[in-house]
């Protein structure tokens, strides 16, 4: 069985931390994929999305104990189970963040209402899509493999891997959470000069810190490690903010094609006006970004108080 306990402790192996962990995930994931089916609502499909990606979060944090073939076979599955979500999500943030703004400024616009309406049909076939793979069992197979891959996978009996597993999990989460930190705030520093990619790629990054300190973090008690956990995950989710904001302006022009087809087609000229539109707050964004990234980078450990 897996470990169902309800939290960490100091002295675990990381080898039964993992087991915990991605067993709450998945756990998650199951339970957030039935209310969706259920309600079919966007909240529903958005919290499944982001459980899959906390599961596919754990996976990576933990890749010096658990990668290797089998691992990156588990991870692509339940990546192409949130892929499908994400097609629908993306949608549903169009409509609700980048389209309806401009509807309520402009809704006399040329093409914004065969624009609405051409996203909508998009949104319908995504959110059919999501719903028949779920009703299918296409996710139930995914986290049964998942779950049979965290008792038996390869990294269950590696030789060489035995040191990690028996690894006290404060001393893993603390080797983790600081590599990554390293990694944000060397990369970080060149956020003003960053191309779309690069910045979605250093938001990724932010956000799978965040995941991991949100993770260990009741492995650090104490005023002082309280004080500076509040402290990191909050400049974290601002530079994830603001990132994300970016972010939906390049999604807005990548978009435009696959949200109505033919770029040339008569809702070309609304879908670039709203494109257009959305880079008006960009400056903006980038400025509070770097400010967030500053106070990130000026945080103290949380896992050294």
């Amino acid at each position: 069985m897996l470990d169902q306990s309800p939290t960490l402790a100091c002295g675990l192996p990381s080898e039964d931390a993992f087991r915990l962990l991605a067993g709450r995930c998945l756990a998650a994931v199951e339970t957030e994929a039935e209310a969706f089916v259920a309600t079919e609502q966007p909240d529903a499909l958005h919290r499944t999305r982001v459980a899959l990606r906390r599961v596919r979060a754990i996976l990576s944090l933990f890749k010096e104990l658990v990668g290797g073939e089998d691992a990156d076979a588990v991870r692509r599955r339940l990546g192409e189970q949130a892929r499908i979500l994400g097609v629908a999500r993306n949608c549903d943030v169009y409509l609700a963040e980048t389209l309806a703004p401009v509807q309520d400024a402009y809704d006399d616009l040329p093409g914004l209402a065969g624009l609405e309406e051409s996203v909508r049909a998009r949104r319908q076939q995504a959110y059919d899509a999501a719903l028949d793979g779920l009703r299918g069992g296409a996710l139930t197979e995914a986290l049964a493999e998942c779950r049979a891959w965290l008792l038996g996978g390869a990294w269950t009996f590696d030789p060489e891997r035995a040191d990690l597993r028996a690894e006290p999990v404060e001393a893993f989460a603390a080797r983790v959470l600081r590599r990554w930190r390293r990694r944000i705030r060397r990369n970080g520093r060149h956020l003003a000069g960053m191309d779309g990619d690069t910045r979605h790629r250093l938001r990724i990054a932010a956000k799978k810190l965040r995941y991991a300190a949100e993770l260990f973090a009741e492995l650090f008690p104490g005023r002082e490690a309280r004080s500076r956990y509040r402290a990191l995950v909050t400049a974290l989710r601002n530079v994830q903010d603001h990132l994300g904001r970016l972010n939906d302006t390049v999604v807005a022009y990548r978009e435009v094609d696959a949200l109505i087809g033919d770029a040339s087609g008569p809702h070309s000229f609304a879908a670039g006006f709203v494109a257009g539109r959305k880079t008006r707050g960009d400056e903006t964004h980038l400025t509070k970004a770097l400010a967030a990234y500053e106070r990130f980078a000026a945080t103290k450990p949380f896992w050294k108080a």
